[in-house]
């Protein structure tokens, strides 16, 4: 089976400091049980959901539909316009009834009329301004009538003696595998940064033990931990990532269970790191591995720093001159592989933050 990555997936991101991944259920049980609710769904056929009038999201997934089965309902879709040309436009040109039609497509009838389309130019290709042809999803509150043009709602066809969904079980296969694929990617990212980081505590978590821990150091300890989730946050998701949707083989194959693909993620984390080696780790003496930096940038402060001083600072945090040590700090995260040990450290720091990540991190109320 091979996964195609989508809007949602591409935002999804557990670093930044907040990320509470061992809080989930990690299981591999759940793993599984979501990997197979994506193979059900996957194999499924649009007949085995029920028609009905369908709300839709996106207007995209209308014309993803008709230009998967435009032909089988009459609708044969000749061009995108809005691939070929620019200002008001319709957004297909077809030929339906053997006849050349420039095609809107909508969510609901409705929508057609709020966006003011013209029907009173010339029929067919020549005038793409003017539509001759509307397919909607729905006609909820009963409008067609209101248009002058031909009108095709999908949730009033029968589509017994077509070879062809309706929209509406179209959508709800698409809906079931998009909602599993996005479950399944998660929770195995959320696993593969589990597996890495399920000993460091979030930053609300670390606020929360903080106690009588003083300004500045609390101010550091949350920086140095929001670099370790950051750093980590962006490596999880690049491995998930490449074997997921990058991969020359099957992202996931037949006999696969969560457990094998969460396995070549790490593998694929740990294969790539065999290089840039760093301070040695406090619990077997090798080298740790440097994986990325994190930067951040002092605060300005009128009452400490001169004017020249204040201004200088206002740049390196919007992205201008830095200097180490002068404008703010560049830390060094690094990672045992063998000892699941991360650590983060400044150029300046004579030891670096060690976190062992071979037990969940729990606050204390938590544990027994």
């Amino acid at each position: 089976m091979d996964l195609t990555r989508n809007k949602k997936i591409r935002k999804a991101w557990p670093g930044g400091g907040y990320a509470s991944v061992y809080r989930y259920n990690l299981s591999d049980e759940k793993g599984d049980e979501i990997l197979t609710r994506l193979r059900n769904s996957v194999d499924s056929d649009s007949n085995d959901y029920d028609q009905h009038p369908q709300s839709v999201s996106r207007e995209y997934w209308v014309k993803y539909y008709l230009e998967e089965f435009g032909g089988e309902i009459g609708i044969n879709i000749h061009a995108n316009l809005d691939k070929k040309v620019s200002g008001k436009r319709g957004d297909y040109e077809v030929v339906h009834d053997s006849e050349q039609k420039v095609l809107e497509v909508e969510k609901d009838v409705s929508d057609f009329l709020k966006h003011g389309h013209s029907t009173d130019g010339k029929s067919g290709w020549s005038d793409p301004a003017s539509i001759d042809l509307v397919f909607a999803a729905t006609d909820r509150n009963e409008q067609k009538s209101e248009i002058d043009v031909p009108v095709i709602v999908s949730a009033e066809q029968d589509y017994e003696n077509v070879d062809a969904p309706a929209f509406s079980q179209w959508y709800d296969r698409v809906n079931d595998i998009k909602s599993a694929k996005e479950a399944l990617y998660y929770h195995l990212l959320n696993a593969v940064y589990s597996h890495y980081c399920k000993g460091v505590p979030s930053l609300p978590d670390f606020t929360r033990l903080a106690g009588d821990l003083d300004e500045y150091s609390l101010k550091m300890n949350r920086r140095y931990l929001t670099a370790i989730h950051s750093v980590m946050g962006d490596h999880a998701k690049l491995h998930t990532d490449s074997v997921l949707f990058d991969s020359d083989t099957e992202s996931i194959r037949s006999d696969d269970s969560f457990s094998d693909i969460q396995g070549r993620v790490i593998d694929s984390v740990e294969e790539s790191y065999s290089e840039g080696k760093s301070w040695d780790c406090p619990k077997c003496n090798q080298p740790t591995v440097a994986l990325g930096q994190n930067r951040f940038t002092y605060e300005p402060d009128m009452q400490e720093m001169t004017e020249g001083q204040f201004a200088e600072q206002i740049a390196a945090q919007q992205g201008g001159f830095f200097e180490e040590g002068i404008h703010g700090e560049t830390l060094t995260v690094s990672y045992c592989f063998g000892c699941l040990v991360v650590g983060a450290k400044a150029p300046r720091d004579s030891e670096a933050m060690y976190i062992d990540n071979t037990e969940p991190f729990q606050l204390p109320n938590e544990e027994n």
